[in-house]
C-alpha cells in the first residue's frame, strides 16, 4: 500500500509540473499582416481561416525580418508573419518575418 501511495503521488507532482510549464509558453500565431501601426504599435494578422486578431508589440518586443532585428515599421501588408504572445493576452513578444 506505502509503494502505491508513492506512485501516485509521484505522478501528482509530474502532472502539476507538467501543468505549471504548459502554462509558462508562449503561443504563437501565424498569418499574413493586413495592417501595420507603428505609432501604436500594432499589428492585424489574418490567419490561414481569413480570422483577424490584433496585436500590440511589448515595449521590449522585437521585430525580426529573415532573422535581423528590425522596426516595426519595415514590416509590409502581405508579409508572412509568426506572432509569439503570452497566451490569449494580444501583448506580442516578437514578431518574426521571412522574406525572400
Amino acid at each position: 500500500m506505502n509503494a502505491l501511495r508513492h506512485v501516485l503521488l509521484g505522478c501528482l507532482v509530474v502532472i502539476v509540473f507538467m501543468s505549471v510549464s504548459a502554462a509558462a509558453l508562449p503561443d504563437e500565431a501565424q498569418g499574413r499582416l493586413k495592417a501595420v501601426f507603428p505609432d501604436k504599435r500594432e499589428v492585424v494578422v489574418a490567419d490561414s481561416a481569413g480570422s483577424e486578431m490584433t496585436f500590440r508589440l511589448a515595449q521590449d518586443g522585437k521585430v525580426l525580418i529573415n532573422d535581423a532585428e528590425s522596426k516595426l515599421g519595415d514590416l509590409e501588408p502581405g508579409d508572412t508573419v509568426v506572432v509569439v504572445h503570452e497566451g490569449q493576452q494580444a501583448l506580442a513578444s516578437q514578431i518574426r518575418c521571412k522574406r525572400d
